[in-house]
């Protein structure tokens, strides 16, 4: 079977912004590569390098560790393009500024147009010709829109501990964040020091180490909003699962709740054959939440009944419970904004493909029939 060749040169991510920056404003903004490095460590580096506080750096879309990847962050009152400290100095060898400009705003999270990939794929002759005939059926007919299983964490350990905390299993929550593997334990000795949130959780343990419910509350609502991310999107792909297994994740229903141009629409008998022959409009799928447009009843039960096999309870999602999230609809697929192509050189095959924001390419590489290395 073809495989995704293993090492971070074999998966290459470039950021496309949803806007370039104007050359002028408050905000520094530098075009970075970085290799084996999460987007929280960039963060951790950049502030240390520019003295400045990590709330005052925004970006636009988190990528992955594993790959070599490229993205704009910007930097609020960072007053000189130049680092005060050199990046190696703060952990930054394998962090190369590309581009520095200025803005009048922060990056944040969505402010991404697409991502252009390129993946460096073992597979045959023969295989390459397969793969491509599915590329090109993927161009026609869209890429079902799944999150990908880093969406989850290690074998599901953000979900499963975002479902611990919700039902009142705070320790059985807080060993997930603390290790992911699943090989930590109350008692047991805490890891060295982390970043980000999961550092804030492991911090509060060491000078409150009996205190589950204060340590999963000092990982703050980045944390919250982490694993309710992880709960919706399980819930997402449960329904797209089911349509996906029923062929209709292409058809357009009454009752259903359809997207143009990112606008929620209800299909009702009135407007059903305009939709239908709009070739803007994508079918949705619910990411649960309080401001969630809503389908019909029937529709919105049938959603509420398949997702009981993810052990999430869209309640968890309302105004004051734990994971309080607007909540909204998501594209059952996304069109892709060109042609993806497998081709060869001295290093063997690779895929060159262009995907909007939002979609997983792991999600292409599955569809294409390749395997994870």
């Amino acid at each position: 079977m073809p495989q995704l060749k293993s090492g971070n040169n074999y998966f290459i991510v470039d950021e496309t912004p949803a806007y370039e920056p104007c050359g002028s404003g408050e905000h520094l903004y530098l075009r970075i590569q970085k290799n084996n490095l999460t987007t929280d460590a960039v963060i951790k580096i950049l502030s240390d390098a520019y003295d400045i506080p990590r709330r005052n750096i925004g970006f636009a879309g988190r990528k992955d560790k594993n790959a070599i990847t490229t993205q704009w962050f910007s930097l609020y009152r960072a007053l000189e393009e130049q680092p005060k400290k050199a990046l190696s100095d703060c952990g930054g060898q394998n962090i190369t500024i590309i581009d520095a400009s200025r803005h009048s705003n922060k990056l944040r999270l969505g402010h991404v147009a697409q991502n252009t990939f390129r993946l460096g794929i073992d597979c045959t002759e023969n295989e390459a010709l397969i793969i491509q005939q599915r590329l090109n059926t993927l161009y026609e007919t869209g890429l079902s829109n799944a999150y990908g299983p880093q969406r989850f964490g290690y074998n599901g350990a953000t979900l499963t501990a975002a479902q611990h905390w919700a039902n009142g299993e705070l320790w059985d929550a807080v060993c997930l964040l603390v290790d992911g593997h699943g090989n930590w334990k109350q008692g047991d000795k805490l890891p060295r020091y982390q970043r980000g949130m999961n550092g804030k959780l492991i911090g509060c343990l060491r000078k409150n180490p009996d205190d589950a419910e204060l340590a999963l509350h000092r990982g703050g609502s980045q944390m919250r909003d982490f694993l309710a991310s992880a709960a919706q999107s399980a819930v997402f792909n449960a329904i797209l699962q089911e349509k996906e297994q029923a062929g209709t994740i292409h058809v357009v229903t009454c009752g259903d709740v359809v997207l143009r141009k990112k606008k929620p629409i209800v299909v009702t008998i009135e407007n059903i054959d305009e939709l239908q022959a709009d070739q803007e409009i994508t079918p949705s799928g619910p990411m649960p939440g309080y401001s969630m447009p809503l389908p019909c009843d029937k529709t919105l039960h049938w959603e509420q009944d398949i997702s009981l096999a993810t052990a999430v309870n869209w309640k968890w999602f309302d105004k004051g419970a734990l994971f309080a999230s607007p909540g909204l609809r998501r594209p059952l697929f996304s069109r892709l904004p060109q042609q993806a192509h497998i081709t060869k050189d001295d290093d063997g095959y690779w895929i060159d493909c262009v995907l909007p924001s939002g979609v997983y390419a792991t999600q292409l590489l599955h569809k294409a029939g390749i395997a994870l290395s």
